[in-house]
């Protein structure tokens, strides 16, 4: 189980049991679920994308985020960010309705994550001591460069994002988690997004487990339009549009620079073990899908020796 805010936890699981591979946009005869062969030409694209975001002095763009399943939307969200050479960072985090939920500052050696309104509940957390918690509070972690991630940050800023798809990170050095386990890739053509023409490439991961397209505007290398499809079960994706980009732009130093005002406190998130059951106590019951179809039902196991497995998304 990951830490993630109470409102994900749903969310997270539905997430980890989800399935299914959009056929390649520009190749709409082509199954996607299938292997396909892996394409030199597609790799030079996304080398050269990934190596735009590297050489770029800064990078500023919003997104506008959607997750579904089953056609049915999980969340909808947006995001401005700011990134400037060597190891500087800035996140604002809107909701569907557009209200600010959160801000994320990279000073150049610290993440401070902070909430206008009331900080995230841990889905594990006492409520009794989030109440006493949960306002004018603070995050601050050590961000080195090269060893940081701004995707699996916004996690914490819980804004509607449960990560983002590409780490912006790799602008400052550090590597996708995912790119160590690319299968292949293949060129599906040309598209125009937001007006540019784009080269669009698949990419699969873990024998297809994953899938992503990235729209590449040709002009700058750097992608428009980013999905991404899980394969599990169910129908869920994760999709990006980038828009407002601005490549080398000037971002004044003050968008880098957070410090804690009078009366906030830091926090810190807790060990999932405080949200653990104390030795006797009777589990309560509970219910959940099960990956090959029906519910598992802990009530109906009485007698039987039952395994919890704690895992983390992402």
């Amino acid at each position: 189980m990951m830490n993630t805010p109470r409102t994900f936890f749903p969310l997270l699981l539905l997430a980890a049991v989800t399935l299914l591979l959009l056929p390649c946009p520009a190749r709409a005869e082509v199954n996607s679920s299938q292997p396909f062969k892996d394409e030199l030409m597609a790799h030079g694209l996304y080398d050269r994308m990934v190596r735009a975001f590297r050489t770029a002095g800064s990078l500023s763009y919003t997104v506008a985020f959607r997750w579904e399943s089953d056609g049915r939307e999980l969340s909808r969200a947006r995001y401005k960010l700011w990134m400037k050479k060597p190891n500087f960072a800035r996140i604002e985090g809107y909701d569907a309705d557009g209200a600010l939920k959160s801000t994320l500052v990279g000073d150049g050696k610290f993440f401070w994550i902070f909430w206008p309104g009331k900080r995230p509940c841990w889905s594990y957390e006492d409520e009794e001591a989030y109440r006493a918690t949960s306002e004018k509070r603070y995050m601050k972690t050590p961000a080195p460069q090269g060893c940081h991630s701004l995707g699996h940050s916004v996690g914490k800023m819980d804004f509607g994002i449960p990560i983002t798809i590409l780490d912006p990170s790799i602008f400052h050095g550090s590597n996708d988690s995912l790119q160590a386990h690319i299968d292949a890739m293949r060129l599906c053509g040309e598209e125009k997004v937001q007006g540019e023409k784009c080269a669009l490439i698949e990419v699969s991961y873990l024998k297809g487990q994953r899938r992503q397209f990235y729209w590449i505007a040709k002009s700058t290398s750097l992608p428009l339009k980013i999905k991404q499809v899980i394969s599990v079960n169910k129908i869920v994706t994760m999709s990006e549009e980038l828009s407002e980009m601005k490549l080398n732009g000037e971002i004044p130093g003050v968008s880098f620079s957070w410090s804690p005002p009078a009366g906030w406190e830091e926090w810190q998130e807790p060990s999932v073990e405080t949200g653990l059951l104390k030795k006797g106590t009777a589990a309560p019951d509970f219910s959940f899908p099960l990956l090959t179809g029906g519910t598992f039902t802990l009530s109906e196991q009485k007698g039987k020796t039952v395994w919890l497995i704690f895992w983390r998304y992402g």
